[in-house]
């Protein structure tokens, strides 16, 4: 029966069913409450109780806990994630978390990773509830929808989803809604316990069902650093003090068609072996950029990489963007010609700098871009290496140290 319900793609229908009537229309799995754990305070009334705090990012799943398993990710599964970022913030990990309570409706949430997101949550905007249990944050969703538990799903997702359940539940006669309930309580040895529930109710191929699995994870508290305890006692609970302040942001591009992203940065790669397109944190200062992109051409059919690389004064606390898919640089005539001529081509990037509380200023970059193999050079480098049977030299951007292996035009 375990996995009959969170299958529903992969599986026939018929294969499911038989699933359901072998093992049963009810299940209830729950983990027991480990001994050594420190149990949770109870609030008072549907007070919220008091979370505020620092913690490690990573916590301990309690023995027994139930997790969903399958290939797809199906939302309102619990998969064993125990980030607090994520299960509280829907934000990107680091290796601590911050929760703040600046009042009873506020709970704000800050990752030590400087390009995650500060997440601010309401409890009058239904964010999450409070009782005698803890702070709940709850999400229904249909049983055939697809994504992660994030609090809303993005439009084409969502539509895709809503298209997958009236489509099951016409040709099959399969529907229900998914439950993921987590709660967060504190205890007594200053621990942050989260009690998770996922349950699943509705029909496969017409046959009544019911799921629930509960387990726990805890997380042990994080003490920050001498240096991060003086920015907060400095900041006296300011927003200057949060991770993100001290250093500068790249956010790269990922749409359905282009994908572009930093891949370098003062010759060191970053994201290497990654498709996804995430934020990078830069220190403050002269920074050398290569952002990485796929060129597609129709004629003939062909799909390559083109680097651009550039450099950017980049500021403490500002967000740095591409204003616009750059122009292709790839040389005219033979594609294959064109790749293998290791050409390197002087072009304009445009760039866009966000600030809180400033409108977005845009700004021109001069670029060096390359297709095909980049090799970056600086100025400890050999002045040429010989590719491809070919001599290059090393073509630098304009009073930069750095640059790439190539021929000039």
């Amino acid at each position: 029966m375990v996995s009959t319900a969170i299958a529903v793609r992969v599986l026939p229908h018929a294969v499911l069913a038989a699933g359901v009537l072998l093992g049963g229309c009810a299940r209830d799995a729950t983990a027991r409450y480990p001994e050594q754990w420190s149990r949770p305070t109870a609030a008072a009334g549907n007070a919220c109780p008091r979370l505020a705090g620092r913690y490690h990012d990573a916590g301990e799943l309690a023995a027994g806990t139930p997790c969903d398993g399958t290939r797809h990710q199906f939302r309102g599964q619990y998969r064993c994630d125990t980030s607090l970022a994520r299960n509280l913030g829907d934000i990107d990990a680091g290796d601590w978390v911050e929760l703040r309570q600046p009042d009873a409706d506020t709970l704000v949430i800050v990752s030590s990773d400087p390009t995650a997101e500060v997440r601010e949550w309401h409890r009058s905007r239904g964010d999450f509830s409070c009782g005698e249990h803890g702070l709940e944050r709850t999400l229904h969703a249909s049983l055939m929808s697809v994504g992660d538990n994030s609090a809303s799903s993005p439009a084409p997702l969502a539509a895709f989803n809503g298209a997958g359940t009236l489509f099951d539940l016409a040709t099959s006669g399969s529907a229900g809604v998914r439950t993921l309930t987590r709660t967060f309580s504190a205890t007594a040895d200053g621990s942050l316990i989260m009690d998770v529930s996922s349950s699943q109710a509705g029909l496969m191929v017409l046959i009544p069902f019911h799921i629930r699995d509960e387990g726990y994870v805890r997380w042990s508290r994080a003490e920050p650093s001498p240096e991060a305890a003086a920015i907060g006692a400095a900041a006296a609970g300011a927003s200057d003090d949060l991770p993100a302040m001290h250093f500068a942001r790249f956010e790269s591009m990922n749409d359905f068609v282009h994908k572009i992203r930093l891949t370098n940065v003062d010759g060191t790669a970053v994201q290497k072996g990654s498709l996804e397109a995430r934020p990078v944190a830069l220190t403050p200062g002269r920074r050398w950029l290569q952002i990485s992109m796929i060129d597609h051409r129709w004629h003939p059919l062909r799909d390559f990489d083109a680097h651009l690389g550039f450099e950017l004064e980049a500021a403490a606390g500002h967000v740095y963007r591409i204003g616009g898919k750059p122009g292709s640089c790839l040389p005219p005539g033979d594609v294959d010609a064109a790749i293998s001529s290791h050409q390197v081509s002087h072009v304009q990037v445009s760039l866009l700098d966000s600030v809180a509380g400033q409108p977005d200023r845009h700004f021109e970059a001069q670029a060096l871009c390359i297709v095909g193999v980049a090799v970056i050079c600086d100025a400890a480098d050999a002045p040429t290496i010989d590719m491809d049977r070919v001599r290059l030299s090393c073509v630098r951007l304009g009073d930069s140290t750095r640059g790439y292996y190539g021929r000039v035009p």
